[in-house]
């Protein structure tokens, strides 16, 4: 059996944004990974401006990796970083 960091990185590759459609792994979203034990937290970073999704989009991230084998607790926190680009 992998271990759980190989778990949790390859379920994570299926976790869609509701938003764009995108899983948050091809967006490259995902940011800070840790996994310790049976504790698992990340950041997601989002490239557009969501504040008013932050709580849905952490409580399903936490419920999603809560449902991989292994994983008991799960602390997600979700940011946006808007790149500036030229016009």
């Amino acid at each position: 059996m992998a271990d759980l960091q190989t778990e949790v990185k390859r379920a994570l590759e299926s976790l869609r944004d509701p938003h764009t459609g995108k899983t948050f792994c091809a967006a490259k979203a995902i940011k800070d990974l840790v996994v310790e034990g049976d504790r698992v937290s990340f950041r997601i970073e989002l490239g557009y401006p969501a504040k008013s999704r932050f709580d849905a989009l952490r409580e399903m991230a936490e419920s999603f990796v809560r449902m991989i084998p292994g994983v008991r607790e799960a602390h997600v926190s979700v940011t946006s970083r808007i790149a500036a680009h030229a016009v």
